[in-house]
This record gives C-alpha cells, sequence and structure tokens, in this order.
C-alpha cells in the first residue's frame, strides 16, 4: 500500500477545516462590508446636510462647485484610507492570530506568520473608497443644486403626512397621544426608518446566522454515533476464526462484517458488506430522506446521501467503484440514507460474491453499558491479546476525536458573533446620534412646551425601540436564509451538517440585538438632557 500525506487522519482534518475556515470567509465578509458601507454614507450624508449653510456662504463669496466637493471628498477619502489600513492591519494580523491561537488548542502547528493578501487588500479599500466617496459626491452636487441663499437658511423640517393607520379611526382614537406621535415620526424619517431597519437586521442575521452553525455541528457526533450508527466499538482483525474472544462479560452481541475502501469519481468510499441483509440494521439504523426505515434488496445497494448529492446519484442509478486493489464493482443503487460523517455504501455478501470473494476483516461489537475510559482500555486490551486482532476502536474515542475536530470551528464562529454584535452597537449608537442632530431644534420645542425628560426620552427611545424589533423579525427570516447557505458552503466534503436552527438561538439573537438598543438608548438619554432648549431655538 502507497500512502500520501493526505491519508494522516490528523493532516487531513486539519486541511478539511482550512477549506471550512476558507469557504466561510467568502460570505461572512459581504454582509459585514454592507452594514458597515451603509453606515458610512449615512455619516457622509448627515455630514454634508449640517454644512448647508457653509456651502451656501462659499457659493456666496464666489467658490465653484468642484471647489467646495473637494473639500468633503477629500475628507471622506483620508478617513476611509485611514480606516481601511487600520482594518487590513487587524484583519490581517489580530483575528488571523486569534484563529491560529484556537487551532493550536488541537494541532502541533509552526509559528504563526503574517501575510499581505495584496489583492483582497485593495480590492476592499477600492470598494469603500468608491462607495464611500461616490455618495459624498452625490450629496453634495444635490445640495449645490440649490442657490445659496436657500442653502444659508435652515432646511425645512420633513413634513408629516396622514397615515394609513389614522384612516381606521376606532383604532386611532385608541392609541395614546404620545404613541401617534411615535408612529408618525417613522413614517416621516424614511430613510432613516430604512437604513436603522436594515442596518439591525444584518447584524442580528450575521448574530444567528453563528449561531445556526454551532447548532448544526454541536449534535452532529451524536447523530452519527448515537443514532445512525448501532455499535459501541469496531474490532478490525486478519483471518480471525476464532470468534470466542468476544464471548466476555462486557460484550453482549457482535456481527462480523467486511470493510473495503475504495473511490467513485474521486470521492474516499468505504464500502460495508454484511454476511445477510437482516445483519445491517444491528449496525446501522438506515432511513431515507422521509425518516421511513428501509432495507437492503437483492444484487443492489444502499447509499449515504451527502455521497448522492454530491455525484448527483439517484434510486435505480448504476454507480462504478473502484477499490483499492484496482478492482471495478458495478451496482445498482436501491435506496439513498441518512449518514451525518464519511461516504458509505452498504450491502451484502451475494451481492458482493459476483466481484470477489468475501473475508470479513472487522466485527462490530455492543458493550453491557457505557463503559468508562479504564473499562474501554481494559476490554482492548483483552481483544488484542488475539494475533489476529489489529485494532480496536470505541465509539467513545471516535465522538471524542471528532468533538475536538469540530471545538476549533464553534470557537472561530464565536469571534464572529462577537464581531457581529459589536457591529450592531456601532450601527445603532451612529444612527442614534444622527437622530438626536437632525432633530435638536424639534426636541429643544417639546422641552419649551413643557414635556418632562422622559417624555422627551420617550419620544426618541420608543422610535429606537420599535425599530430594532422590526429589523430584529426581518433579521430572524434573513438569517435562515443566510445560515442554510453558510452551512453549505462550510460543509465538508465528506460531512453532511444538520442545518437546524434552535429556538434559544433565535432568542439570543433577538436579546443582543435589544440589549445594545437598551444601552445606546441609555446614552442617549444623557444626550437628550444636555440639549440646551435656548440655544438649540436660536441656532440655525
Amino acid at each position: 500500500y502507497i500512502y500520501d500525506r493526505s491519508d494522516d487522519q490528523t493532516y487531513a482534518s486539519y486541511i478539511n477545516q482550512t477549506i471550512s475556515i476558507k469557504n466561510l470567509s467568502a460570505i461572512f465578509p459581504l454582509v459585514f462590508y454592507g452594514v458597515a458601507i451603509l453606515v458610512s454614507l449615512i455619516s457622509m450624508n448627515r455630514m454634508v446636510e449640517d454644512d448647508r449653510g457653509e456651502i451656501g456662504t462659499l457659493k456666496s463669496l464666489g467658490f465653484n462647485n468642484k471647489e467646495i466637493i473637494t473639500k468633503y471628498l477629500r475628507f471622506s477619502f483620508l478617513a476611509t484610507i485611514i480606516g481601511a489600513i487600520l482594518g487590513t492591519i487587524i484583519g490581517l494580523t489580530a483575528i488571523p492570530y486569534l484563529i491560529f491561537i484556537i487551532y493550536r488548542l488541537l494541532f502541533l502547528l509552526p509559528n504563526f506568520h503574517f501575510g499581505l493578501n495584496l489583492s483582497i487588500s485593495l480590492t476592499s479599500i477600492i470598494i469603500a473608497i468608491i462607495c464611500i466617496c461616490g455618495a459624498t459626491i452625490i450629496t453634495a452636487y444635490k445640495v449645490l443644486k440649490d442657490k445659496p441663499a436657500i442653502l444659508m437658511r435652515p432646511k425645512p423640517p420633513t413634513s408629516g403626512k396622514k397615515i394609513l393607520l389614522e384612516k381606521i379611526k376606532p383604532l386611532w382614537h385608541i392609541i395614546k397621544f404620545s404613541n401617534k406621535i411615535t408612529i408618525r415620526n417613522i413614517f416621516r424619517y424614511k430613510k432613516r426608518v430604512f437604513v436603522t431597519v436594515f442596518g439591525i437586521t444584518g447584524c442580528t442575521a450575521l448574530m444567528l446566522c453563528g449561531f445556526g452553525i454551532k447548532d448544526s455541528i454541536v449534535d452532529l457526533t451524536k447523530m452519527q454515533y448515537g443514532q445512525t450508527f448501532k455499535y459501541d466499538g469496531i474490532t478490525y482483525t486478519n483471518n480471525l476464526t476464532n470468534k470466542d474472544i468476544f464471548n466476555t462479560e462486557e460484550i453482549t452481541s457482535y456481527i462480523e462484517a467486511e470493510q473495503i475502501t475504495g473511490t467513485l469519481n474521486e470521492s474516499n468510499i468505504t464500502m460495508l458488506i454484511v454476511p445477510s441483509k437482516e445483519e445491517l440494521p444491528k449496525i446501522v439504523n438506515t432511513v431515507n430522506k422521509e425518516n421511513k426505515k428501509v432495507s437492503l434488496k437483492e444484487n443492489e445497494v444502499l447509499i449515504t446521501d451527502k455521497l448522492a448529492d454530491i455525484h448527483n446519484i439517484k434510486k435505480g442509478d448504476t454507480i462504478t467503484i473502484l477499490d483499492g486493489d484496482k478492482k471495478i464493482y458495478k451496482l445498482k443503487v436501491s435506496e439513498i440514507v441518512k449518514n451525518y460523517m464519511g461516504h458509505y455504501i452498504y450491502l451484502d455478501k451475494n451481492t458482493l460474491s459476483k466481484y470477489k470473494e468475501y473475508k470479513p476483516n472487522l466485527v462490530y461489537f455492543n458493550t453491557t453499558n457505557k463503559l468508562n475510559k479504564k473499562e474501554q482500555e481494559k476490554l482492548s486490551n483483552k481483544l488484542l491479546q488475539n494475533d489476529k486482532v489489529m485494532t480496536v476502536i470505541h465509539t467513545e474515542t471516535l465522538m471524542e476525536s471528532t468533538r475536538d475536530m469540530l471545538k476549533s470551528l464553534d470557537k472561530i464562529i464565536a469571534v464572529l458573533i462577537i464581531l457581529a454584535a459589536a457591529l450592531s452597537f456601532v450601527v445603532l449608537y451612529n444612527l442614534s446620534n444622527i437622530n438626536i442632530t437632525e432633530r435638536k431644534r424639534e426636541i429643544a420645542t417639546l422641552k419649551v412646551l413643557g414635556f418632562f425628560d422622559n417624555e422627551v426620552d420617550n419620544y426618541i427611545t420608543k422610535e429606537n425601540l420599535i425599530l430594532t424589533v422590526i429589523g430584529i423579525i426581518f433579521g430572524l427570516i434573513f438569517g435562515h436564509f443566510l445560515t442554510y447557505i453558510v452551512i453549505g458552503t462550510v460543509e465538508l466534503e465528506n460531512t453532511r451538517f444538520l442545518r437546524e436552527i434552535s429556538i434559544l438561538s433565535c432568542i439570543y439573537s433577538s436579546l443582543i440585538s435589544l440589549v445594545f438598543t437598551f444601552i445606546v438608548n441609555f446614552v442617549t438619554h444623557h444626550s437628550l438632557k444636555k440639549i440646551n432648549m435656548i440655544e438649540s431655538l436660536k441656532s440655525v
């Protein structure tokens, strides 16, 4: 036998995990980027709008449009470049190093080397410059269309209009006056509403996606070794004739079988051959996609679902297998069965006899109860005393190694959840500040009219809360779709993730967004208290 590096289990595990991270990096940054750029665009738009009076003054002094735009373009360009350089440094050093530390818990790796991915870095910077500087130019040109006299006067506030709810008079009369104002304001500032909802939707979706991936891998070992495989251990043998070694107090039952490794269209597969089709259900729980029990048929085989999906195999198709001895098998598929880890083809002794002689090389066994590590070791040593027994593997050992393999991906997902949560806070805080700046005169007027601090708080914070709830609802819907897309991308070639999102994950994602809203509302409360009524009303 000739083995290459990829045949080593640890090496193959490391490579598979790096492929998962690479696939993950193709989707997550897109959503992060979309939300971050949106916040930047709104900030630049606000800056140009706030400087209307200054722009009008410059125009009246004889500065042309090009010179005025250059001022804002220079500002946005410098802000984008500085932010992009800082982001590139953190993105190429801190985050990869954090992921590297997680991998070092599982693998013995050489020292971490920082590398500059020039093409990705430049692409990110160029996209940011085009989006943010482009928005600055468009906004500035929009403002510069007006004459200096109009620009030097304060911009009139957005007009309030009758909303659909007002036409339902019985319902509208029940609503309190303060709540009526909040509802009308939501429809009054449509652009801000859209940006807030979009930002919260993106952040909630990212968090749910992170939790969803975790849900999809956390029970993988339990599903594979608890529900699909029914054995407690495997013994690999070489021409074993004496089966008395399995007649021990620890082992309750055992079944002989043959295992042949091979390839199907370059996918590594395992052919499991049982003495008779009645014996297979004792080793494997064979159910189809509809969760209906299926059994082996004469001269036909069962194949696992991931293998069928990769090569587009359907019931009734004939597949061609090449084993390690270069022997070719042409087998008809009777059913496709569920499986979570590895590619398997199940057949019986009679189907195999057309191609080669049946030679059992492993024994599946079940123990009286769940043995601890010492008891497992004791049983293994007892079986290994026979020269014909080569290896003994307990299911619990396989579960532990698989859990360790998935643990690193779990921690990387936690990093992504934290980043998404931080982005959620930035979005809310930025938009809340813009909201207060935009409506300073309006808030000051309310104070002059006799509104108390808590009433002014409700006037602003209630809107944030309503928009957050709307954003969370859309985020949970979008997050489900995003999770399934990401799982399809991250999923390893020989692994089937569960594609499940628990109710707790939805609750956690929603609560994190709500907590940040309450924190922002607390900060907003202090900003609102600082607003000077007289100065705010005097200022233009």
